[in-house]
Order: C-alpha cells, then sequence, then structure tokens
C-alpha cells in the first residue's frame, strides 16, 4: 500500500480557513512499469530521428512547462553543409517542435537559453561569404524564437570579414540584454582572444569586451547565469612559447563589464580545458574541465570548486576517469544541491564507449555515485527534482538519431518517482463573477518529504502562498481530492500549485501548469432599463511582441473606477486583453447592449493601434506583426467595434481612443498616428490627438490625454463637447502645442457624463 499524503492548511495572512486537507495518490505508473523503475534507474527511454544526421550539443528546460529544447545541428550527407537545430521535447520525450537555420553556407547552435520573456535564444557560428570562397569567414550567430519554434523573432549575425567568430552561449541580465561570449580568430594571424558583447532584448550591439593574452591565446567554451551582477567565463588559453594549456575562469561584473578576478588551474603535464561552469549564489564557481597528460594521450575529468573571491576550494588534485578518454560534456546542480556531472567513459582495453553519469559532494568533491550507458555519449543533460533528462548521442546506431533518457537521481528517497500533480478541476476556467476558485487537484508520489505550496498571485503580482504540513495513512489512488477554495481579487489571478521538499523547502521537486482566472465582479444593474447607459473600458499594456506602454492599465483602472461612481453607469472594464480576449469582451458588451433600453453606449480605450489605409485598428496585447499584411488578422478593427455598439441600438455612441502612440512594430506595418473616420449618425468619436500625428504616455501615472479628461469626466452639468474643449486647451498648453485632441461628431441629442 502507497502511503497517502494528507496536507492541513495553516491560516495565512488574508485569514484564509485555517484548515484545508489535501488527501492523495493519483496512479501514474502500472505496477509492472513502478517494479521495472525500482530494479533500474531509467524511468524512460526515448529515439528522436531525424531525416538527416543529428548532432546535440547543448540543452535547456522549462520547470514550469516541463518542456526541453535541443540545440545542434543536422547534416544532410558527409560533405553537406551544417545547418543549426532546435527541437522541442514535451514530457513525455515526444517531439513537438523543430527549427532548421538553412540561411547560410554552414550554421551551428552551441548554446540554448530559455529567457524570461518564455522566448528562445539560441547561439552558435554560421559561415558567411560576401563575394568569393576567399572570402569566407564565421560570424556568431544568434538567434530568437517563439517558444514554439516555428517563428523567428529575431535573427542577428556579429563579425567581420577580417576574422573567424564562433558565438558558444549566452547570458541573460536583469534587464532583458544578453551578453553573448565568442572565441574571435584572426584570420591573419591566428591569434585567438573571447569577446563579450552585450546586445539589447531586440539585438541590437551595444558594447563589446575583449578578454585576450598579450602573448598566447584566449578560447572560452562556456558561460554561466548572472547572479548578483557577475557572470564567469571559462575555458583555455596558452602562452604561445607553452606546450601545456591551462583551463581558465573570469569573473565579470555585468554592471561595469569589468573583470573582478580571472584564474587559471593546469601543470605542465598536460592540456586542462574547461568544459562547463556554475555560478552559485553564494557567488563561488564550481568549474568542470577535461585534463589530459601529453606522456599518455588519455584524459580524465576534474571538477574545481572556487570561492566567491576566485580561491580554490577542492578539486584540481581529484580526478575523475578510468584509464581511456574520459570527457565532460554538461554540469547542473542537483534537487539536493549536490553536483551532477554528465560526459563519456572509455576505458583503453576495450573499444566500448560509455555514456557516464556520476554525482559529487560539493563540500569536499567526494564520488557519491556513477552510472554508465552502454554505447552512448551524454552530450546535454537537465535536472527536474530528482529526474534527470540525459540527451544521448548513439555510438552504435543510425546517425540521425539521439536517445532522451529519463533518469532517476540514486540520492532521491529509495528511488521512487518525484512527486506528479493532477488537476482535477475539469477546464481551466478563463473569467468569472464569482470571487472564490474552487481548486481540485491530487498529488501522486510514494514519500513524505513533501509540502505542497498553492501559489496565488493578484492583478499586481502579490503572492499568497497557502503551505501545508506533511501527514501519512494508509490508501490507494485519489480517494479524496484537495479542496481548496482561494478568493480572488478583481482582473486577472495567476495560481500554481508547487511542491516542495519537507527537510529543505528551497528545494522544487515539481510545479502545475499556471492557470489564470480573470474575475469581473458583477455590477449592480440600473433599475430603470430605459435609461441604461453602458461603458465598455479597455487598457492594454504589457504587449508581448511590441512596444510594452506604462499607463494604459492605469488610464483604464482609473476611468472605470470614476465611471462606477457616477450613478447609472454599468461599467465593464478588461486590461491587457489578447485578440481572443478582444472577441470575447465585445461580446459580452454585446450582450449587455441586447437587453434592451440603451440610452448611451461609450467605448473607451487606452493603447496601441494602428492605420492601415482608411482603416484603424485597435492592437491585441498577442499581436506579432512583421509587415502590413498582417494587420487585419491580427487587430480588432473599428468597424467591427462600432457594429457591436450599435447592436444595441443606443441613442448616442462615443468612442473614446487614447491610442495614436508611436506604432509599436516596424514602421512598414502601419502609416503614423490613427486615420480619419466619418461619424454615422449619433457618433462622437473622440481622439488623443490630431488624424496622422501621435500621442504621448505621460510622465506620471495616466497618459496625457486621460489625465485632463479623468480631471472634466465627473463635472456636472457639462455637455460632452464642452469638457473635451477644456481637456484639449489644457492639453495643447500641457504639451507646448505638439498634441490636439480631436473629434468626429454627429450627435443630434445632448450628452452629459453627469448631468
Amino acid at each position: 500500500m502507497r502511503p497517502l499524503l494528507r496536507y492541513i492548511f495553516f491560516r495565512d495572512s488574508l485569514n484564509t480557513p485555517k484548515v484545508m486537507r489535501l488527501v492523495s495518490i493519483c496512479l501514474m505508473f502500472s505496477l509492472l512499469k513502478t517494479w521495472v523503475f525500482a530494479q533500474e534507474s531509467i524511468i524512460d527511454k526515448t529515439t528522436i530521428r531525424e531525416e538527416h544526421s543529428l548532432t546535440i550539443i547543448a540543452s535547456a528546460f522549462d520547470e514550469k512547462k516541463q518542456h526541453t529544447y535541443l540545440a545542434g545541428f543536422i547534416q544532410v550527407s558527409t560533405h553537406a553543409p551544417l545547418m543549426g537545430i532546435v527541437l522541442k521535447i514535451n514530457a513525455q520525450n515526444e517531439m513537438i517542435g523543430r527549427y532548421v537555420n538553412n540561411s547560410s553556407l554552414n550554421s551551428r547552435y552551441n548554446a540554448v537559453e530559455i529567457l524570461t520573456d518564455g522566448n528562445i535564444l539560441v547561439v552558435g557560428y554560421e559561415v558567411k561569404s560576401t563575394e568569393d570562397l576567399a572570402s569566407l569567414h564565421d560570424n556568431t550567430k544568434v538567434t530568437k524564437l517563439l517558444p514554439s519554434l516555428d517563428e523567428t523573432i529575431w535573427d542577428k549575425s556579429f563579425g567581420s570579414e577580417s576574422q573567424n567568430e564562433i558565438g558558444v552561449g549566452a547570458a541573460e541580465l536583469p534587464n532583458g540584454h544578453l551578453l553573448l561570449v565568442s572565441n574571435v580568430s584572426s584570420k591573419e594571424n591566428h591569434q585567438k582572444s573571447t569577446s563579450i558583447i552585450k546586445i539589447d532584448k531586440n539585438g541590437v550591439f551595444e558594447k563589446e569586451n575583449k578578454i585576450e593574452l598579450p602573448d598566447g591565446n584566449h578560447e572560452a567554451s562556456c558561460i554561466s547565469k548572472v547572479v548578483n551582477n557577475t557572470v564567469v567565463v571559462a575555458g583555455q588559453c596558452r602562452l604561445t612559447n607553452a606546450s601545456t594549456e591551462d583551463a581558465w575562469v573570469a569573473k565579470i561584473n555585468t554592471e561595469t563589464y569589468s573583470t573582478l578576478w580571472e584564474r587559471t588551474y593546469g601543470d605542465d603535464k598536460g592540456y586542462d580545458q574547461a568544459q562547463a561552469v556554475i555560478l552559485q549564489s553564494s557567488g563561488g564557481v564550481l568549474l568542470a574541465l577535461n585534463t589530459e597528460e601529453k606522456s599518455f594521450g588519455s584524459t580524465d575529468i576534474k571538477v574545481v570548486k572556487v570561492s566567491s573571491n576566485g580561491n580554490t576550494v577542492w578539486g584540481y588534485d581529484k580526478s575523475y576517469g578510468g584509464s581511456g578518454t574520459d570527457e565532460v560534456y554538461s554540469m547542473r546542480i542537483a534537487a539536493d544541491n549536490q553536483v551532477l556531472i554528465a560526459g563519456k567513459y572509455a576505458d583503453d582495453n576495450s573499444a566500448e564507449v560509455k555514456g557516464w553519469l556520476f554525482k559529487l559532494d560539493t563540500d569536499k568533491g567526494d564520488l557519491l555515485w556513477q552510472d554508465y550507458f552502454p554505447n552512448q555519449v551524454i552530450k546535454s543533460m537537465e535536472v527536474s527534482g530528482y529526474n534527470i533528462l540525459l540527451a544521448n548521442s548513439l555510438a552504435k546506431a543510425e546517425k540521425n538519431a539521439c536517445n532522451l533518457l529519463s533518469y532517476m537521481d540514486k540520492s532521491s528517497n529509495n528511488v521512487l518517482p518525484k512527486p506528479t500533480i493532477q488537476w482535477q478541476s475539469g477546464n481551466m476556467v478563463s473569467s468569472t463573477a464569482s470571487g472564490n476558485y474552487k481548486l481540485e487537484l491530487c498529488l501522486q508520489t510514494q514519500t513524505t518529504d513533501y509540502v505542497l505550496e498553492v501559489r496565488h498571485y493578484d492583478r499586481d503580482n502579490n503572492l499568497i502562498s497557502f503551505r501545508g504540513q506533511v501527514l501519512t495513512e494508509d490508501g490507494q489512488e485519489c480517494a479524496q481530492t484537495v479542496n481548496v477554495t482561494l478568493p480572488l481579487r478583481e482582473g486577472p489571478n495567476k495560481i500554481q500549485v508547487q511542491v516542495r521538499k519537507a527537510s529543505d523547502r528551497s528545494i522544487l521537486l515539481c510545479e502545475s501548469d499556471e492557470r489564470t482566472i480573470n474575475f469581473v465582479p458583477e455590477r449592480v444593474k440600473v433599475t430603470h432599463t430605459s435609461e441604461r447607459q453602458l461603458v465598455l473600458v479597455i487598457g492594454n499594456s504589457k504587449y508581448q511582441h511590441g512596444t510594452a506602454l506604462k499607463n494604459p492599465a492605469n488610464d483604464a483602472e482609473d476611468v472605470a473606477n470614476k465611471f462606477r461612481q457616477i450613478e447609472g453607469y454599468e461599467v465593464m472594464m478588461y486590461k491587457d486583453l489578447t485578440y481572443q480576449g478582444f472577441n470575447q469582451a465585445i461580446a459580452e458588451f454585446n450582450q449587455q447592449g441586447e437587453k434592451g433600453g440603451v440610452k448611451n453606449a461609450l467605448v473607451y480605450y487606452a493603447g496601441h493601434a494602428l492605420q492601415d489605409g482608411q482603416h484603424n485598428y485597435l492592437v491585441p496585447v498577442d499581436a506579432h506583426i512583421e509587415n502590413s499584411n498582417q494587420i487585419a488578422s491580427q487587430c480588432y478593427s473599428m468597424e467591427n467595434l462600432l457594429q457591436a455598439i450599435e447592436s444595441a441600438n443606443p441613442k448616442n455612441k462615443i468612442i473614446i481612443l487614447d491610442a495614436c502612440r508611436t506604432n509599436p512594430f516596424s514602421e512598414s506595418t502601419g502609416h503614423k498616428g490613427l486615420a480619419s473616420v466619418t461619424a454615422h449618425i449619433n457618433t462622437l468619436f473622440v481622439f488623443a490627438t490630431a488624424p496622422g500625428r501621435v500621442a504621448a504616455d505621460g510622465l506620471g501615472r495616466n497618459g496625457l490625454f486621460t489625465s485632463f479628461f479623468l480631471k472634466y469626466m465627473d463635472s456636472p452639468g457639462l455637455s460632452i463637447e464642452t469638457m473635451l474643449k477644456k481637456v484639449r486647451g489644457d492639453v495643447l498648453q500641457e504639451s507646448n502645442g505638439l498634441q490636439v485632441p480631436w473629434e468626429h461628431s454627429s450627435l443630434v441629442n445632448d450628452f452629459k457624463i453627469v448631468k
């Protein structure tokens, strides 16, 4: 019988219910597979095949979505050029995405990163030629892709004809900018140096710094992630007259671009080359390197631990390997904060090559355990809790395939599978008028050293955490489920469940996918239906592919609240709408209007808008537009908005657009500002500025136009025309005549926001 976990939830800071229980076990593995799992450390084995020769070099793991990205190259035939490739693998080790770079003579990807915006960055090189073969040279190749890998966001190349540049890795800075590490080799004297290039989030070059020896060569092979405004670059260096090569590591301040310290590791017996580096939160460094003695010609693996000041803690006197050529390719921190090393193992007495995985104690460098995988070479490794995903090149199989092995860390409790979260709440509820959300799920696990946390983020990204205390009792499968009721905040609420190690809550073992529930409270209905006044307010700020805006979300919130304070208005407010969200919001507004009795219908929109020909479009936050042909399919047209309003048959229709900002995409995707419109009978269009001009985001909480609209909109007795004249005068004065609010009106009836 598997132990049953029961979670008793504590009272949190928001006075949620004190005691809530979780009783869970969901059967994921069959009894047969559980028995096999108990006998072996490999959970699952999958072969990924390509139509061409496939080589995997690097990987990156999306912990949230449990997706793995593999990068390397493919080759059609032996003498054909290389083509950089990226593969997307799901939690079942199935390939669900693929990108191939075939735009150059030769290309290869050496590194892949998942950026904080969710997009994918790959770094490598491509062979360029300007006119003839004599001018061939390598450039650093950097490509940013959508997570699906089906579209390129941008593609950049860095280098010159006088030198070869090979990109080896990248690190993301807190502001989204990037550091690229490349090896630069002069075509004239073959002098090698390491170049660190800083680019912005759009791939635009900012500056470059070189690490080089006055008499010798530097060559990088890896870069760490950024920790506390520092990053570590590692590789190897060699003086011109020296007969050996040393591993080296440099710690760099990412703000000042200065080298904090630089160290080398080696002796005069052979060659030492750093292959993987980890910068710890303490500032210390873990360095994995290959070391080869000249007299023997065989390679061993060394792991060096360095303090935050660059002093060796342990490592160079310890080596791991047999009598043959042993090499390291990947290093990761395990769930228990020890270090995992992956590569290959060979013995001179045997022609067999084995994949090699072993684990070291980070305090002393002692070997904790090791395992081998016949006829394979482990090229990359990713860690999720106690699960380890290994990507292998096959030594004795088809060249167009690689193996993916799901492997269980032998340090886990009784070599049992990590916990698995299963939602039981049905399909995600995207929008609700209820202030509570009932969370139902179960947790499949076979040990008790777990704590479950429900993480709830409100619209302002404030975190509410429900923590669980673990108790055990016997039970089977999902005899009971979690029933946690979460109090929602108005607007989007993000909900995620995490399972952490009870003995060390800093260790995340697994987490669920994220659910977003938009809480839209029901508004008080006006009893006199003949005088209904509907207001739709939309503010888009968080654009995913274009320029984000500071004010529109605030503008929408403040305008909506102002209308709610005025008696007689039914207000619907939305922020950061996608294209689908636009359709849903307009449909809900239309449904309210179809109930009848609408005297006035008002729409306020703040955000990006585009002009295409004589048509105007409101831009959803998920629009990704590269040319004008994509505008109509990805944006919401003003004509459709007007039709939706007119279907309610109101006496007056007021449309207010604080949306004439600068084109968020390339200037080839639309005209400047918005086009002039022709108002239908009893319709008023209000623009933040004149046709063809752009409006300013404000310096404070609100945009320039909206700040003055808020100032006057609740003034009693002012007709809409008089109120807008006051707004225009203040905006004109504040902008020194650069911004002039504009209206197109065919109103016949008088209209006052406040009578």
